[in-house]
């Protein structure tokens, strides 16, 4: 379903992921030429311009793949419009918070013992509130309203969710590296064309690094484009967002704010036609 959405719009997918991240690769090389190699003052500047270009990111791909479930095509301009990269950033900086206070807490009470609680309590949260960036874009909701929402709808589908995202995880990594492997030998082959030339491994390292761009664009891109289908499930499986499916199915242009819609059978029902990018549910 992921490469499905992907293939059906890859400039406001693809296309956004790649520019955000080669935009911010540019701007984090210039900060440390300016910063003259100062790790302190190319940090200063680097952490808060990779947050907000990393809301932009999510939030304009979300803004993408969640019309694409309706049948919709975004421009990469009008998705960077609708991907309230404020409120996903201030979303992802109240998680941010409150991930580091419990690890704070735990590893102060127990000492290195408490590496464990925490990674176990960051596990089963991280599920509990992975839908808040689609909620907040999808649903145009605040920050807390999102977490809250996410936690509603992953609630009674915890293992089946943290299935779903082990998978994708364990999916993106084997293509990452199957790709990375062909990547390496090329930039090392054209970095060993002439044993200490600056300008051989210059070339190497571009490659390497427009090749790590592409790769990350790539599996970025299907972690969201997941991470959206598993929140239309939920409302499937739980509001009766299949009827709102069966519209777009039947050919009916929506205008995408359907998801904010709130007039949804509290629960599902069964027996509407799905998605074409998710199972029918049991």
């Amino acid at each position: 379903g992921s490469f499905t959405l992907i293939r059906q719009n890859p400039a406001a997918t693809l296309g956004l992921t790649g520019l955000v991240v080669t935009a911010l690769a540019a701007a984090v090389f210039v900060a440390f030429l300016i910063a003259t190699g100062t790790t302190g003052a190319v940090m200063l500047v680097a952490v808060p311009l990779v947050a907000v270009m990393f809301a932009v990111q999510a939030g304009g791909l979300t803004a993408a793949l969640g019309r694409g479930v309706l049948g919709r095509q975004l421009r990469m301009a009008e998705a960077i419009r609708l991907a309230r990269a404020g409120w996903v950033l201030l979303a992802l900086l109240v998680l941010w918070l409150a991930a580091a206070a419990i690890w704070g807490l735990l590893v102060w009470l127990m000492k290195g013992w408490g590496v464990i609680p925490a990674l176990l309590l960051t596990a089963w949260l991280s599920v509990m509130v992975s839908l808040t960036v689609p909620v907040a874009v999808l649903e145009n909701r605040g920050p807390f309203a999102a977490i809250g929402r996410s936690w509603r709808l992953v609630r009674g589908s915890y293992w089946r969710v943290f299935g779903i995202y082990l998978l994708m995880y364990l999916l993106t990594w084997a293509i990452g590296f199957v790709l990375d492997l062909p990547l390496l030998f090329a930039s090392g082959l054209v970095g060993g064309l002439g044993p200490g030339s600056t300008a051989t491994l210059s070339a190497g390292a571009v490659i390497y690094a427009i090749g790590e761009i592409v790769i990350f664009s790539l599996t970025t891109t299907i972690d969201l484009g997941v991470i959206v289908l598993v929140y239309a499930d939920m409302r499937m499986r739980k509001e009766g967002m299949d009827l709102v499916l069966r519209q777009a199915a039947m050919g009916r242009r929506l205008s995408g704010d359907e998801f904010a819609a709130s007039g949804f059978t509290s629960a599902y029902t069964g027996g509407a036609p799905h998605s074409p990018y998710l199972p029918p549910p049991l």
